[in-house]
């Protein structure tokens, strides 16, 4: 007999591990949008999943010391939420400081550049920001290429000193910045030059 889709739904929860993060997207090879939304909504109602913002929930994770629910990341929410879709994201700001541990500053706003709308989420008391923007890098580079160009911005060309130049290299590999190198040929010279001296003999 073939499993209900609640069934084999609750055996993909069961699947995922703590923390993680699911839409009705995630779970449509067992069903509708409709018929997979209205199983989540329930299974909240039950307990079995928590919803963490309108359409996004998660398999809850509790601290072994407190026995409290562990808030969900909220880059984690971020990058579900322009998954979800199907946006492409770049951190901005202190909040890409804070991702290559430039910057030990938790942020209470994550903000992003996005493919997507302008729009505002809050998480507990953290808000994070998308801000459209027609920029060519959040299309033509990867992640880590936008995400480093994007702190080199947020300092600024006066603020990068040798310290910051080993940080930043300490946490590429040398095929990451190949990429980086290869795809930023058409950056801002000031900031093309930076990411030379970052990624010379990465």
């Amino acid at each position: 007999m073939q499993p209900s889709i609640t069934s084999q739904v609750k055996n993909k929860i069961n699947s995922m591990s703590l923390g993680s993060l699911l839409t009705a997207k995630d779970l449509l090879e067992y069903g509708s949008y409709d018929t997979v939304k209205r199983i989540l909504v329930r299974l909240n109602k039950e307990n079995y999943i928590n919803r963490v913002i309108d359409g996004i929930y998660t398999k809850t994770r509790t601290s072994k010391l407190t026995n409290e629910i562990v808030p969900v990341d909220p880059h984690a929410l971020a990058l579900k939420i322009a998954d979800n879709f199907s946006w492409k994201i770049i951190p901005t700001g202190n909040h890409a400081l804070n991702l290559l541990g430039l910057s030990e500053q938790v942020p209470t706003s994550y903000e992003y550049l996005s493919t997507g709308p302008y729009r505002d989420y809050q998480y507990k008391n953290t808000i994070i920001k998308f801000k459209n923007t027609k920029s060519a890098e959040i299309n033509e580079l990867d992640s880590k290429s936008s995400l480093v160009i994007s702190a080199i911005k947020c300092l600024g060309k006066n603020n990068i000193n040798d310290k910051i130049v080993h940080k930043i290299k300490s946490q590429l590999s040398a095929s990451e910045c190949d990429i980086i190198l290869r795809d930023s040929v058409k950056i801002t010279n000031w900031i093309y030059e930076i990411l030379k001296e970052i990624c010379i003999d990465a």
